[in-house]
């Protein structure tokens, strides 16, 4: 893959910009082109993360991953931050054009909130994890906030699933870091797992996603979504489930294939 893309994980971003998308298709029951411009600055947003991590990670990459493109030397870690520049500016500027302070302000946030875990807080316990976290569920708070302010009636459906989101992507990020174990001992990392050890770790991590299979019902029985969200939703939380019997790596896997099944539930529930 060209290094430019790899760098980035572009089906990653492609999900973060989804989430854009299904927030405010649950708002507003259609597309329009703010929830575009929403996804794009998410996507671009969502790259200097990964460009960030890669080129703070580039140590324990080459113990970890030395087939990226940093360590593997198919890109110079000068690109790598003048491309981080190229990605910010215009999703800066896209969010201050076309959007509104709300989402302005989650930008220039999490732009830093990756800066900083990338730099000094990825492999603190726990710290990290919750970052992480909160990205991936901000993007769903950044689609809503493109059309309703955040204490807005209308805005109660989008907590709730963000809520959903931070809690298995916590889960997915311990079980990550149960996986980099050996790597990240080796350079000192004092995450999770090296702190508590993998069981522990390991228990607390199905804790989050057992709280978020739990949290999945509310809409139904708040009378936000009906029995269509339900049924969808239901095959999310056997899949999330399934994820806990599975070694770290088929829980990675298979707690992202239900966060997709999930947003289809929610898409679902909204039409």
């Amino acid at each position: 893959m060209n290094p430019y893309l790899e760098i980035i994980r572009p089906h990653n971003g492609l999900m973060a910009a989804l989430a854009v998308l299904v927030a405010g298709f649950i708002l507003t029951g259609s597309f329009s082109p703010q929830m575009f411009y929403g996804a794009l600055v998410v996507f671009f947003v969502a790259s200097v993360g990964f460009i960030l991590n890669d080129y703070f990670d580039y140590e324990i990459d080459k113990i970890n991953e030395p087939k990226r493109p940093l360590p593997s030397g198919r890109m110079k870690k000068n690109t790598a931050i003048a491309y981080t520049i190229a990605l910010t500016i215009p999703a800066l500027a896209i969010a201050q054009q076309y959007l509104n302070i709300y989402c302005v302000g989650i930008a220039v946030l999490n732009i830093f909130l990756e800066f900083i875990y990338a730099w000094k807080l990825k492999r603190v316990a726990l710290v990290g994890n919750l970052i992480v976290s909160w990205l991936v569920a901000s993007t769903f708070v950044f689609g809503g906030l493109i059309f309703v302010v955040p204490l807005a009636a209308e805005m109660d459906i989008i907590w709730i699933l963000a809520a959903l989101s931070f809690l298995s992507n916590l889960g997915r990020e311990i079980y990550g870091d149960v996986e980099d174990f050996v790597g990240d001992k080796t350079v000192g990392a004092k995450t999770l797992p090296v702190i508590l050890g993998k069981k522990k770790s390991s228990a607390f991590a199905s804790l989050t996603i057992i709280a978020a299979v739990l949290l999945s019902a509310l809409p139904y029985y708040l009378g936000i979504f009906g029995i269509k969200y339900l049924c969808i939703v239901a095959l999310a939380d056997l899949m999330f489930l399934y994820s806990l019997t599975r070694d770290p790596r088929g829980t990675q896997k298979w707690t992202r294939i239900a966060m997709f099944v999930a947003l289809v539930a929610f898409v679902a529930g909204s039409l």
